[in-house]
């Protein structure tokens, strides 16, 4: 916590959420994400009255009882092995963490797996002006399928110099990048993950 003008201090934080909603991207969560655990309920008996009808009396007629019995059942469950800093890591987690990525690393981490779409080379490192790559990224972003809008040349350029160390390269008459062989590339894209 920081007042205006003062030094930061640490205070215990007691808040715990629980946050539902129907969207597929509701927040970001990136690959060091240590807060959310992310669970994909099943639709499988929405709007089943043949499941649901029996269990709307517990929480209308008898709130209390349904309320103490559900408590107790948790009181019950045996937490001795638990440890809340390695909470499953799920399926929709991950997908939840795949759309997060930003989209200059979505659109390099593209570029490696997909070396036929003309933006990578399979076999050889091959030098790509800053131009071409911000045009190629501007229809990757605009294809959709990734989370946020398009960054500016200079924010893409400082971020394809971080995600590609070494790799920039400025001729005479063009700046832009020696990009990597497909398989190089992906795995400069693992290891910035």
């Amino acid at each position: 916590m920081q007042e205006k003008f003062k030094e930061s201090i640490h205070i215990k934080s007691y808040v715990n959420l629980v946050i539902t909603t129907n969207e597929d991207l509701p927040m970001e969560i990136n690959e060091n994400d240590r807060r959310y655990f992310v669970l994909q309920c099943s639709d499988d008996v929405a709007n089943n009255h043949a499941y649901w009808g029996p269990l709307l009396p517990l929480f209308h007629e008898n709130l209390p009882k349904t309320r103490d019995a559900f408590y107790k059942y948790l009181m019950g469950r045996d937490l001795t092995v638990f440890n809340v800093r390695m909470f499953p890591q799920t399926e929709a987690r991950a997908a939840m963490m795949v759309q997060s990525r930003d989209n200059v690393t979505a659109f390099l981490q593209h570029l490696a797996m997909h070396p036929d779409a003309g933006m990578s080379n399979e076999n050889q490192a091959k030098f790509m002006t800053s131009g071409r790559l911000y045009e190629l990224y501007g229809l990757f972003v605009g294809e959709g399928g990734v989370f946020g809008r398009q960054t500016n040349k200079i924010v893409f350029a400082k971020r394809m110099t971080r995600l590609l160390p070494g790799l920039e390269h400025r001729t005479t008459k063009e700046r832009g990048f020696m990009m990597p062989k497909s398989a190089d590339l992906e795995r400069m894209m693992r290891a910035a993950r």
